[in-house]
């Protein structure tokens, strides 16, 4: 049901943890609807009798040019990387104290980092700001599974240096094997490895310095 914005607020409870859930690419709206069920129960059946509150943040994911895959990936990033304000401006609007989890998925999790590269003052690619940043929560954990970003993009002076100031704790998990995400490379004539596939480089840890220490990578080909 459509609910107005205020209501929705009325309904978090502070005292509760909140888990965002941000999907990626090729969803439709009947597939958001059917796989958030899903992925509900998955995450209360993990500890059903703890307390838990999950939303589920949707964007407009549909693919336009099927056909020229490369070209497709790349605007449906930059789409999604333009809506992480609006996860970021739902975030800032949540009691201080409040305990937030955001699960991102492929391009899900650029719009997930897009959010927390706003979060702790940083400006988008298209120049999106938060101008009217409210307190931040202070306890946000972050999961990036199949991150469909390049590698590089949380180092100092790339698109997303400022996503690792917020979160207390990120868990990467990436998968070496991923055929979608050795595509993700097709979308330039000489493109980045995905986050989502390789991981960070030794190099990208020695760039990251004292924020690397947030990022728990964990490989799940297996």
């Amino acid at each position: 049901v459509r609910q107005p914005g205020e209501a929705f607020m009325a309904s978090i409870r502070p005292d509760r943890p909140i888990c965002f859930v941000v999907h990626g690419s090729y969803n439709r709206w009947g597939d958001v609807v059917t796989e958030s069920r899903k992925i509900h129960r998955w995450l209360r059946n993990a500890c059903p009798e703890c307390p838990l509150q999950v939303v589920f943040f949707t964007w407009p994911s549909d693919g336009n040019m099927p056909y020229l895959l490369p070209v497709d990936i790349a605007v449906l990033g930059r789409r999604s990387a333009a809506h992480g304000i609006y996860l970021a401006r739902l975030i800032t609007q949540l009691d201080p104290e409040q305990q937030v989890s955001i699960v991102g998925h492929s391009h899900g999790a650029r719009g997930t980092l897009a959010a927390l590269h706003l979060l702790g003052g940083g400006r988008l690619e298209e120049g999106q700001v938060l101008t009217d940043i409210g307190t931040v929560p202070m306890h946000i954990r972050v999961v990036l599974i199949a991150a469909a970003v390049d590698h590089d993009w949380l180092n100092p002076g790339q698109r997303y240096d400022r996503a690792l100031v917020v979160p207390e704790r990120v868990l990467l998990l990436r998968n070496s094997k991923d055929g979608w995400l050795t595509a993700y490379q097709a979308r330039k004539v000489i493109g980045e490895r995905a986050l989502g596939k390789d991981g960070l480089s030794r190099e990208d840890r020695m760039a990251l310095g004292s924020l690397g220490g947030k990022i728990v990578d964990l490989n799940a080909a297996e």
